[in-house]
């Protein structure tokens, strides 16, 4: 039981802190001092470090402002929360737990990923603690360590060709264009072109795109036909030093496409960096940051008010795999700022996939301990939507259908079995 020690020191203001300030207690030396060290790094944070719940009681000094405190999710930490609120501190509390315990707290479970601490620590400090530049490169948005390691290749490239691999959808025209950025450039899209003119748009008249200098982009490059791969490495062996930069793109394993004879092996070897693009769901913690993005962009653009997504609505896009990957997200928030322009989206304003495999935690009918007639309630659910979608569109059974998403057909057999029920009903 922690001790009952007077809260609020004589000497309060002569230990104020300048920077914004947070609390470790983590009975665990190894794991305090590790995150510690990160935050510090990552921050421009004082970090204090208290071995337990009751030092940290005996040896508090409330900073100016907000603070944080990170704790073990134990009966001492619960208590030393506890303890905090009554004294009407400006505080949020981060818990280090297996469990999930109710509460208006932050959770973190074991072992601790900093990439999702990061995001916590933004988003509990704000701009305080943000540093714009390690955020974005080049029109890219990303904070993740995976893309800090992206973002990292594109500085140090240097002048051999360039390949960007990663799934449809990651990002790799943003990193074309980020490397492009103050160059001229040119786009060859191999997928979009047949081989002559594909063999056209590389050395057509005036020695085609590849002769104009700056950098060409091969978008798609595994689409590139081989007798046209041959003639690009004649060429990019041939040219002057740093004549042209070539930029490339794949959405395919180009080993695996080289070990079958559908890539040529030389042409592999030529490329200098490879840039490897993750999904946007191993870039954890970068969910928020591009949603930030896409309303503003989105806001701006259509000249109108963002939104502000509640937390079930954002645990459920956390969630979702993003099959596409940022373009599918950045599709999401354009609507989303289009359809509901200044709204609080909440769960109901997602489509049905974002619940695949979600577990409903609440429903609007509660079991009795008697039990459920289960198909009468699913009749009366049924019947309650038929006539709404009747009421809501005066009776026509075309637009109705639409509503509930059913063939017209189903709908007029619906209601033709329901009255022969009502018929057959005895008075």
């Amino acid at each position: 039981m922690l001790e009952d020690l007077n809260f609020l020191h004589s000497s309060l203001d002569n230990q104020v802190c300048t920077k914004p300030s947070i609390h470790l207690v983590l009975a665990d030396y190894h794991t305090s001092g590790t995150v510690k060290d990160y935050l510090e790094k990552a921050f421009p944070v004082e970090v204090l470090n208290f071995k337990d719940a009751t030092h940290y009681w005996q040896e508090f000094k409330a900073p100016e402002g907000l603070f944080l405190v990170i704790i073990d999710g134990n009966f001492a930490g619960i208590e030393l929360i506890a303890k905090l609120k009554q004294k009407n501190l400006a505080f949020k509390t981060i818990l280090i737990t297996d469990m999930p315990r109710p509460g208006d707290h932050l959770e973190l479970s074991r072992p601790i990923s900093y990439d999702r601490l990061k995001v916590l620590v933004e988003n509990i400090f704000g701009t305080s603690v943000k540093r714009p530049e390690q955020q974005s490169f080049g029109g890219l948005i990303g904070d993740s360590t995976l893309m800090q390691e992206v973002f990292s290749k594109i500085k140090n490239a240097g002048p051999r060709p360039i390949l960007i691999s990663g799934p449809a959808g990651s990002g790799k025209s943003s990193v074309a264009e980020a490397i492009n950025k103050n160059i001229s450039g040119h786009t060859i899209n191999c997928g979009h072109l047949s081989p002559g003119l594909l063999e056209n748009e590389m050395f057509g008249p005036d020695d085609g795109k590849l002769g104009q200098g700056g950098v060409v982009y091969f978008k798609d490059i595994d689409k590139l036909p081989l007798l046209s791969q041959a003639k690009l490495i004649k060429h990019l062996k041939n040219q002057s030093v740093d004549a042209v930069k070539i930029v490339a793109s794949t959405r395919k394993d180009l080993i695996d496409f080289s070990n079958a004879g559908d890539f040529r092996k030389d042409l592999l070897n030529l490329f200098g960096a490879k840039i490897i693009l993750p999904s946007l769901e191993d870039r954890e913690g970068d969910l928020e940051l591009l949603i930030t993005h896409f309303n503003e962009k989105y806001s701006a653009i259509h000249g109108c008010e963002g939104i502000r997504i509640d937390e079930s609505a954002l645990s459920l896009l956390r969630e979702y795999e993003w099959p596409e990957n940022v373009r599918e997200l950045e599709n999401l928030i354009e609507k989303l700022v289009i359809l509901h322009t200044g709204s609080l989206i909440e769960t109901h304003h997602l489509l049905d996939k974002f619940f695949k495999g979600q577990i409903l935690e609440s429903t609007p009918y509660q079991l009795p301990e008697t039990g459920i007639d289960l198909r009468q309630l699913l009749r009366d659910i049924e019947d309650s939507l038929i006539k709404q979608a009747l009421d809501k569109t005066g009776g026509n059974k075309n637009r109705a259908s639409k509503l509930l998403q059913i063939n017209r057909t189903t709908l007029v057999e619906k209601l033709k079995k329901r009255k022969r029920e009502l018929n057959n009903q005895v008075p």
